[in-house]
């Protein structure tokens, strides 16, 4: 039981960390749904809004700050994301400016 023990940890703990979504995740959602407006470095994009590198500049990116930019008019035909989806696109605004 000891052996297996750490096995079923990893197996169990590594979804949760996914869950988070990385920078790889928020670049890949950032290319499938905020392209429609925004430039996305290295994917192109529609020049209606933005690029993804000046609003990386802007400030330290939350999930919480998105969602509320996405509640503006000028988003309500935005698609929705989730939380987590919306984590993950802030961790990768916020690597854009390191």
């Amino acid at each position: 039981m000891t052996l297996i023990a750490p096995v079923v940890l990893a197996l169990w703990a590594a979804p949760l960390w996914a869950a988070e979504g990385g920078v790889d995740e928020g670049e890949e959602i950032a290319e499938e749904i905020c392209t429609t407006c925004h430039r996305v470095p290295d994917e192109g994009g529609a020049p209606v809004g933005p690029t993804f590198s000046t609003l990386a500049e802007q400030r330290d990116w939350t999930a919480r700050q998105l969602k509320q930019i996405l509640n503006t008019d000028q988003h309500e035909e935005a698609v929705p994301a989730s939380e987590l989806q919306l984590k993950a696109v802030a961790r990768y605004l916020n690597h854009l400016a390191d």
